[in-house]
């Protein structure tokens, strides 16, 4: 069974709960408080960063949002593998990379500029006992939260 290292806030990790479920793939959830770097959990993801899958009988440890989920590609095939309502079994190539693009825009952008600031100030701080809040980078966050759904609406 596939044991998935997640922290639950994690955008990245919700997203392979997500497809996990969606597959069907049975799996066991462990919680993992990334920013501790707990020696055990950096020997499975040497960057110790969520979310990370490990499968003990068949000795796999994939670590990072793109090799999990292409990983999922290959195993399930195109033919299973529908992502926000858009099939990657489709023959046109422009279609599946445009679900890519969408999914790359989630993953790099919208986190770096949003997701990456409102989850470290409001609860890593919190969690970790690393200091108030920075109220300008919150601020900042949510123009750009407002900047990027505009995108997303077009």
């Amino acid at each position: 069974m596939l044991k998935v290292f997640h922290f639950p806030l994690c955008p990245f990790s919700r997203f392979v709960r997500i497809l996990l479920h969606e597959l069907g793939q049975k799996h066991s959830l462990q919680y993992e408080q990334f920013w501790l770097r707990q020696e055990s959990f950096v020997s499975i993801s040497p960057a110790a960063s969520v979310p990370a899958l490990v499968e003990k009988e068949q000795n796999i440890i994939i670590h990072g949002i793109h090799a999990i989920f292409e990983y999922f590609v290959e195993l399930e095939g195109n033919n299973s593998m529908i992502i926000w309502g858009r099939s990657l079994s489709t023959a046109d190539l422009q279609h599946r990379a445009k679900t890519r693009s969408l999914l790359d825009w989630f993953f790099y952008k919208f986190y770096s500029e949003v997701t990456y600031h409102l989850l470290s100030e409001n609860i890593i701080k919190s969690i970790a006992y690393q200091g108030s809040p920075n109220s300008v980078a919150i601020r900042i966050a949510q123009i750009n939260m407002l900047n990027n759904l505009k995108y997303i609406d077009s």
